[in-house]
């Protein structure tokens, strides 16, 4: 079963990084920017939404309650560069389903696919 994921990022270098990575993984990807996500959201039908932490005009943890509150079945990863203890706080929300530091390696997205069972 082919699993798809939505990378909502406004840096094209960490979204394409990302992109890359879950290729490696056979994800359909497909990587936009906060104009465009919410569009994607419909037509693209992911099983999987990454989204950075702080973009233009948005907040990561923001978007993805947004997305829950439409398409609660929808896993939602925070992205962020960041290791405050605030992260944890958002977790316990209950909308934002893991946190994913950036840059990210290999074996921890692995990690954090395999923990939401996503990874086949």
């Amino acid at each position: 079963m082919e699993k798809r994921v939505l990378v909502v990022n406004d840096s094209r270098y960490e979204g394409l990084f990302l992109e890359e990575m879950l290729q490696r993984l056979d994800y359909t990807v497909k990587t936009v920017d906060e104009n465009e996500a919410l569009s994607y959201l419909e037509s693209f039908s992911p099983d999987l939404l990454i989204v950075e932490d702080f973009m233009e005009g948005y907040r990561g943890d923001n978007f993805i309650h947004l997305v829950k509150a439409g398409l609660p079945t929808v896993k939602c990863v925070l992205s962020t560069t960041t290791t405050s203890a605030i992260r944890l706080e958002k977790i316990s929300g209950g909308d934002i389903d893991a946190v994913l530091r950036i840059p990210v390696s290999m074996a921890a997205l692995r990690d954090t696919l395999h923990a939401l069972g996503e990874l086949h």
